[in-house]
């Protein structure tokens, strides 16, 4: 089993709130994949604090800060510390990620990741990742579902989580990260992706012309109240999202609103998933690129 596939697993026990199996899942994978130490202990933490087991999340973490590990104090805002929060030395774990952040920010800027295509080259799909991930896994990840004659483009959120990790501003839509996209070619048409939080950057940079877009591409879309429905841009709008996503009845009110000035929308709802990227992502992403082109 790959990372991305340990990775997958631990996410959908967590849903179906299997939080012994996810850890003992993680417990194994600690061994296997020796340098992935800091996304495991920031999971096993959250799992341990989500199932009860406080004193061991704050451990942990504990633990990980004593081998140079460290996570911002947003990723630490996470509701599985919430029983974590109340602990003698919660307020130092917190105050050393802090510090740690802050130094790691000195004279550290994002930059995009592309990927070319074989030619000829019939688009460019820009993807944008979602709240804490690894650019670079996103990346690939996305760059093996992706036809092969399409270049795929990761743009990097602006916010370290931990040293390996990005997010993009929770309190307010990021258009400054489009210019990390100036010098780069882009043939069109250009199809905007994103995962979570990375559609709504992704729909904002569409509806408010800041990319030319022939179309959207959300899997599991969460800050949906940056989108911006009412602006004059009748971008075609695939979404793709499981029936168990947390995120679904938000999703279902921007279908509405969408459709309802005119925006094209195709809604590819998966049985059985929650908030977790399809296995199949790459039919996924060939049924919207095909989609768009009809429609456009």
């Amino acid at each position: 089993m790959d990372f991305n596939a340990v990775t997958q697993r631990m996410f959908a026990l967590y849903g179906q709130e299997r939080y012994d199996e996810a850890i003992t899942l993680l417990e194994e994978a600690a061994a296997e994949f020796p340098d992935r130490d800091q996304g495991i202990t920031f999971w096993r933490a959250c799992l341990l604090g989500v199932s009860g087991r406080a004193a061991e999340s704050l451990r942990t973490l504990e633990d990980g800060l004593d081998r140079d590990l460290w996570w911002a104090p947003s990723m630490l805002g996470d509701t599985d510390f919430d029983s974590v929060r109340s602990l003698p030395g919660w307020s130092q774990v917190l105050e050393r990620c802090r510090a740690t952040t802050e130094v790691f920010k000195v004279g550290w800027t994002p930059h995009p990741r592309a990927m070319p295509a074989k030619d000829p080259v019939m688009g460019t799909l820009v993807t944008l990742h979602g709240a804490g991930a690894n650019p670079d896994d996103f990346g690939q990840r996305w760059r093996e579902a992706t036809p092969e004659r399409w270049t795929v483009i990761v743009p990097e959120g602006p916010s370290p989580t931990s040293s390996e990790a990005r997010e993009w501003p929770r309190d307010h839509p990021d258009s400054e990260s489009v210019a990390q996209l100036e010098g780069l070619e882009l043939t069109q048409p250009v199809v905007l992706a994103g995962w979570s939080q990375g559609c709504g950057v992704a729909c904002w940079w569409a509806w408010n012309g800041l990319v030319e877009t022939a179309g959207l591409l959300l899997v599991g879309p969460g800050y949906l109240d940056w989108w911006t429905p009412d602006l004059p841009r009748k971008i075609p709008t695939y979404i793709f999202i499981g029936e168990q996503d947390f995120l679904l009845p938000g999703c279902l009110e921007q279908q509405r609103l969408l459709e309802q000035v005119g925006v094209p929308v195709y809604l590819d709802l998966r049985p059985g998933l929650g908030h977790q990227m399809p296995d199949d992502l790459d039919l996924v992403i060939s049924a919207a690129l095909d989609w768009i082109a009809d429609i456009s």
